[in-house]
């Protein structure tokens, strides 16, 4: 019985067969690939940045002593020139210090002119006590001469005397020599006579020689007693020159400290009118005030750190913006790179600029690091404002007449379907990364992207052919890319795939 149902079983399976073939051809059939041709032409490579427009030169104008606000003479966008009074402080306290430091002025500079007044007097006083010594001096070194003159006086009159004395012995003997030998008859009267003359004569020298050496002995006792005299009062006059001498030096001392006093109170009476100016507060430079921080009546402490009133662009026709570019940008961009910015006041507007530096700090936020660019833009027309946020567009290369194609032909790789709709060459290896589930090494959704300087594989129709071609890429500009072929043949005007209608991943 089951024989008669064989046919009626392979009819049916030559109907399913039927159907999945014809499906499957009406499949390949509406697949289509979409194409975009190869161009020759210039692209320039940029990096992409946001930040803040700033002056490049802008002033904190502060306050260098604390008071009232008393009178502001400046607003917000005014322009100022430099030496222009900004802000009053209250001048009252400040007046009344330096009038104060005036007085305490004028006291200490009497005190000096006395001390100096003092200072002259002893040192007149030490200078005649000084004379005086040294006359006295003198007096004792005369009065000692004068001791040792007599002294030798006295000596030479006490030899007279024993001279003389001896001079009257010898009279003495002779006159009674003579008289024995005149008693004999020896020698004659006249010789006695003749020697009580001598003797009277030597008698009268021995009483004259006597007499001078009293008269010496009192000229040597006077002398003695001048000596003691001149020497008393010249060890007084010494007592006295030393105590002028004292008094001279401490009257020298006391000038020092009355001058030192005196320079003291002149650098506060400086100090004072210091601050008096100080209170009056103007403008170091020519510019435009773009923040004002203060209303009249506040009161500011400059105690310890001086308190911000204005803030002063110095030229708002000269700008910078101060841009935040990433780590993995930042190696690209350089000093003099030309910029294109803009801003959302003016969105249809591009301005120009340049960089001007890239510092070395660098900004972690959440884990980012950034390095902040500052490029320099001129502002003649005064659009550009401080804190407007700018778009930059920074130009790191340009590549002239170099191949360019749709950034999304690097990006795409041929579907099973496509390779039933299409006759694709299959690669051995995909340029750039491995195999993700195709045959052919990638499929729409690949994740590879196309860098700078990296590999990556471009699919070229031709007719119903579709070649994979390896390039590399030289730069990317938003969705175009500059390549260089490697190896296969790729001229201007060969269409590559972009897309795909398969609905596939990436069609």
């Amino acid at each position: 019985m089951p024989a008669p149902r064989a046919p009626c079983r392979s009819l049916a399976s030559m109907l399913m067969l039927s159907l999945v073939l014809s499906a499957t051809a009406c499949a390949s059939r509406h697949v289509s690939v979409q194409t975009a041709a190869v161009t020759r032409g210039s692209l320039v490579q940029s990096v992409t940045a946001s930040g803040t427009v700033n002056p490049r030169d802008t002033i904190i104008v502060g306050s260098q002593v604390s008071g009232t606000i008393q009178e502001i003479r400046v607003d917000f966008n005014s322009i100022v020139r430099r030496g222009q009074v900004l802000t009053i402080l209250d001048r009252t306290p400040f007046e009344a210090a330096l009038a104060q430091s005036r007085a305490s002025a004028a006291q200490a500079q009497a005190q000096e002119q006395a001390a100096a007044a003092t200072l002259a007097a002893s040192r007149e006083s030490a200078q005649a006590s000084a004379l005086g010594h040294n006359s006295a001096e003198a007096g004792s070194v005369s009065a000692a001469s004068n001791a040792a003159a007599a002294r030798a006086r006295l000596r030479s009159v006490d030899a007279m005397v024993a001279k003389q004395a001896s001079a009257l012995s010898l009279a003495q003997l002779t006159l009674r020599r003579d008289r024995q030998l005149l008693a004999q008859g020896y020698v004659a009267q006249s010789v006695v006579d003749a020697d009580i003359a001598n003797l009277d004569a030597d008698r009268a020298a021995l009483d004259d020689a006597e007499a001078t050496a009293r008269q010496a002995r009192y000229d040597l006792e006077a002398a003695g007693a001048q000596t003691t005299s001149a020497m008393a009062q010249a060890g007084q006059q010494a007592h006295i020159a030393s105590s002028s001498l004292a008094q001279s030096r401490s009257a020298a001392s006391s000038y020092a400290a009355a001058h030192a006093n005196a320079d003291a109170v002149r650098a506060a009476v400086r100090q004072a009118e210091l601050n008096l100016s100080h209170a009056v507060i103007t403008s170091p430079v020519d510019g435009t005030v773009v923040a004002r921080n203060i209303s009249v009546g506040q009161t500011v402490a400059a105690a310890f750190q001086s308190p911000t009133l204005f803030t002063i662009a110095t030229d708002l026709r000269k700008m910078e913006v101060d841009v935040a570019v990433g780590e993995p940008d930042v190696g690209s961009v350089k000093e003099g790179q030309s910029v294109e910015l803009t801003v959302l006041a003016y969105p249809h507007r591009t301005f120009t600029g340049r960089v001007s530096q890239v510092r070395q700090n660098p900004t972690v936020t959440q884990n980012v690091t950034t390095y902040t660019a500052v490029i320099y833009v001129d502002n003649a027309d005064g659009s550009l404002r401080p804190g407007m946020t700018a778009n930059a567009k920074i130009r790191i290369a340009r590549f002239d007449h170099a191949l360019t194609l749709p950034l999304s032909a690097l990006r795409w790789a041929p579907s099973g379907d496509v390779a039933k709709a299409y006759h694709v060459a299959k690669p051995s290896q995909p340029a750039g990364g491995q195999p993700s589930g195709s045959a052919w090494g990638r499929t729409g959704a690949t994740t590879l992207t196309a860098s700078p300087g990296s590999l990556a594989s471009a699919w070229v129709l031709r007719g119903r052919n579709i070649e994979d071609v390896d390039v590399e890429v030289l730069g990317v500009d938003g969705t175009v890319a500059a390549i260089i072929p490697r190896g296969e043949s790729l001229s201007e005007g060969a269409l590559v795939v972009i897309a795909d209608n398969s609905g596939g991943p990436g069609s």
